[in-house]
């Protein structure tokens, strides 16, 4: 297929309601709570347009993007992420 998962962290700065709203539909983790309103951010990202959409949903709900970062998955914990998610299924 070729497709390559990808993920990017953010640091992102606002009110912690409306971050949490800005990844509601998305896979996330918070990497580091950086301050009561800055946190850093890890998202599963496919492409530069669902980049490009979560920065524009970041945005919208006045979440300010202090840093942004890709990082694609290595072929170890892909082959990693695949094990536990086959064994997580009934």
């Amino acid at each position: 297929e070729g497709h390559q998962s990808a993920s990017i962290e953010l640091t992102v700065s606002g009110d912690p309601e409306a971050i949490h709203q800005s990844f509601a539909e998305r896979t996330f983790e918070i990497l580091n709570r950086i301050s009561e309103s800055e946190f850093t951010v890890r998202v599963d990202s496919a492409d530069q347009a669902a980049t490009d959409q979560l920065v524009d949903q970041l945005r919208s709900n006045d979440v300010s993007l202090i840093e942004l970062s890709h990082s694609q998955v290595s072929l170890e914990d892909a082959f990693l992420k695949i094990v536990e998610d086959g064994s997580t299924q009934t």
